[in-house]
């Protein structure tokens, strides 16, 4: 299992976690019978967290949230190649030598 480095997590990838556990707690308060949002209809209440819920859910699985130090790397491999920095040639060069040694 990897570990989490956080040296490397930006200020964007914190705020999206934050917020997907803001949406899980108020969920989890929902399913309790406990409003967290001041509206008065429950129905209401009921879908307006639902829809948080999946749009912060959503939004962190498009993210791609890279908080391994593996996927940082991998990450960084990647904007290089998109970059023009770093040919995928080279690439796979390296994964070569890598799994023939």
């Amino acid at each position: 299992m990897n570990k989490i480095n956080l040296s490397g997590v930006t200020a964007e990838a914190v705020t999206g976690v934050f917020i997907l556990v803001v949406a899980l707690i108020n969920a989890i308060f929902q399913m309790f019978g406990i409003n967290t949002l001041p509206i008065a209809n429950e129905d209401v209440s009921s879908i307006v967290s639902t829809v948080f819920l999946i749009v912060t859910t959503l939004y962190n699985v498009y993210k791609n949230r890279n908080l391994s130090t593996a996927s940082q790397v991998a990450q960084s491999v990647t904007d290089s190649i998109k970059n023009g920095e770093l040919l995928v040639e080279e690439v796979d060069e390296l994964l070569d030598k890598v799994h023939n040694a």
